[in-house]
């Protein structure tokens, strides 16, 4: 039963090396005396995407707006669109919404200070800490005081459009290298938090594991 609870921190490891985030060893961020290569950056951020789906396939969660496709380093999100609803709308044949592609990596070695060249990027960074916020809502609804049962689980940071905490996710900007990769470790703390609840849901169905209350802000493994 203990080796089934572990399962989730087996696979994901989240911590930190210095001032990067970390999961599975990858650092998440770059710096222009730490020079992270963009395929470690891009591994990390497939490892990321896989967490947010592996933890949304175990709490029955359905994003709303997008669709997940982690690929390891060549990971995409699907925007989804729907047209407005109108009295004129036949229900028995919804619009179909407009997808927009977001590519989760940077095909190349890229100055970070031109935001145009990390549009497409920028996008899926977004959409990652939507789907994010979907998922920590979505945690603090059911749990807890959301649930009816003492007081309710919150997530490490707040998320509001591109920002986590204090620390926008996008790209743009010259000198943005330090608030960028904090803002990815904050991302990180927050998908702790979520595997921590993931655990501790399977631990209610086996009978063992730790609450996520224990989660670091740092992110830091313990």
């Amino acid at each position: 039963a203990l080796q089934r609870t572990n399962v989730y921190n087996d696979t994901f490891c989240i911590g930190h090396d210095g001032n990067f985030g970390t999961i599975n060893g990858l650092r998440l961020g770059r710096l222009s005396h730490l020079p992270v290569e963009w395929s470690e950056i891009n591994a990390a951020w497939g490892q990321a995407l896989l967490l947010l789906a592996v933890v949304a396939e175990k709490l029955d969660y359905e994003f709303q707006g997008y669709v997940l496709h982690p690929l390891g380093s060549a990971s995409i999100i699907d925007k989804l669109e729907y047209p407005q609803q109108t009295s004129t709308n036949d229900p028995t044949h919804p619009a179909k919404p407009k997808v927009s592609h977001f590519d989760l990596y940077c095909a190349g070695d890229l100055p970070l200070g031109l935001g145009f060249l990390h549009r497409r990027f920028d996008g899926a960074m977004v959409a990652f800490l939507d789907c994010l916020r979907q998922l920590g809502q979505h945690v603090e609804r059911t749990s807890g005081a959301g649930a009816g049962g003492g007081p309710g689980l919150n997530m490490p940071y707040q998320i509001s459009k591109d920002k986590i905490g204090d620390a926008s996710i996008k790209l743009g900007g010259f000198s943005q290298e330090e608030m960028w990769t904090k803002a990815c470790k904050y991302a990180l703390t927050c998908c702790k938090f979520l595997l921590a609840h993931a655990s501790h849901v399977v631990s209610n169905d086996t009978g063992a594991g730790a609450k996520p209350e224990a989660i670091d802000r740092r992110g830091a493994s313990r």
